[in-house]
């Protein structure tokens, strides 16, 4: 099945921007220049006071009216803490908070680790790049989707799609998902279909996130099943008591600052996180994930799985090491 018409992407690059191939180049132009025109100097850029054109082009890149006046504000005014914006700002600090975490996440911002942290803002041209970037990545996403939604229409009208008649090949699906709802779902039918192995890797707050949406029933089931699961993750003083309850499970491995999720079953298939927020406060719904129903592609990501594992230590020792530390650590 075709997911993404090439030629009709194609053409919409070529009219819009021949050289960089995404229409909203211009809006990048614009912002820039609001940005430079607006008021007091920083730097090589000119940002000034909080003009509703330059909140309203920030919105139209796809960010939230709180996330743009908090961009703004923290380029105009330099590093700051959460308090700082959140005073200068007149959000409430846990709102404040969780907005910075998001631009951070945006990676239109930069955290500076100290007492208190501070969050600097990246250059405009830098910080707008990153939400065009996001943009037609949603864009594509969107694509993809309409093209999923048109083969399902197609077949409930009793038709094939183009190109499918006559296909003898085993079924190879490729296609992106968003939000955590929908990853969830696609996950739990895999690992209901698994039979023989499950190979995990997920980050320090995802465990957490795992077991509040009743993971632990279904690895409990899995192994029932006889199925050999193995997870790398990172544990952490936060994380210990779900590290405890999976370390009872499966085998579990400790790999310091996991930063993406990866997810194989039989071999045959896998999801691999490109974007995706694990802070509480998220919902999750702007996470990314491309699924592969590809047995080919899928065995080609077990050696970076098995590579992690090798490097990673069990859990188990971690776990004690940090239990051992903290004889005191928070009741659950």
């Amino acid at each position: 099945m075709e997911l993404l018409d090439v030629r009709v992407w194609a053409r919409g690059r070529e009219a819009s921007q021949p050289d960089k191939g995404f229409p909203a180049s211009a809006q990048l132009r614009k912002s820039e220049t609001l940005f430079r025109n607006s008021g007091a100097s920083t730097g090589r850029w000119k940002v000034g006071g909080e003009t509703d054109d330059t909140i309203d082009r920030l919105k139209s890149l796809g960010l939230d009216t709180a996330q743009a006046r908090l961009y703004v504000s923290t380029l105009k005014f330099g590093p700051a803490s959460v308090k700082d914006l959140a005073a200068r700002s007149g959000m409430h600090v846990a709102t404040t908070y969780r907005k910075m975490k998001e631009l951070l996440q945006l990676d239109l911002v930069e955290e500076r680790l100290g007492s208190p942290n501070l969050y600097t803002a990246r250059d405009p041209s830098e910080a707008l790049g990153r939400l065009l970037e996001r943009a037609e990545a949603n864009l594509k996403l969107k694509c993809y989707q309409a093209n999923e939604a048109e083969t399902s229409l197609l077949e409930m009208a009793g038709r094939k799609p183009a190109g499918a008649e006559g296909a003898s090949s085993p079924k190879v699906s490729y296609r992106l998902v968003m939000g955590r709802d929908a990853l969830y779902r696609i996950s739990r039918r895999m690992k209901e279909e698994a039979t023989k192995e499950i190979l995990l890797i997920v980050p320090a707050k995802g465990i957490r996130r795992l077991v509040r949406e009743g993971y632990l029933d279904e690895i409990i089931n899995g192994v029932r099943r006889g199925v050999a699961i193995r997870m790398v993750t990172e544990i952490t003083d936060a994380n210990m008591l779900e590290g405890t309850e999976l370390a009872d499970l499966i085998e579990l491995r400790h790999y310091p600052r996991i930063s993406f999720r990866l997810g194989i079953y039989d071999r045959a298939k896998c999801h691999i996180g490109a974007a995706y927020d694990d802070d509480p406060s998220s919902d999750g719904s702007n996470d990314i994930y491309l699924i592969i129903e590809d047995a080919a592609l899928a065995k080609s990501m077990v050696p970076l799985f098995e590579g992690i594992w090798e490097k990673s230590v069990p859990a188990a020792s971690v776990l004690k090491r940090l239990k051992a530390a903290r004889p005191s650590a928070r009741t659950y």
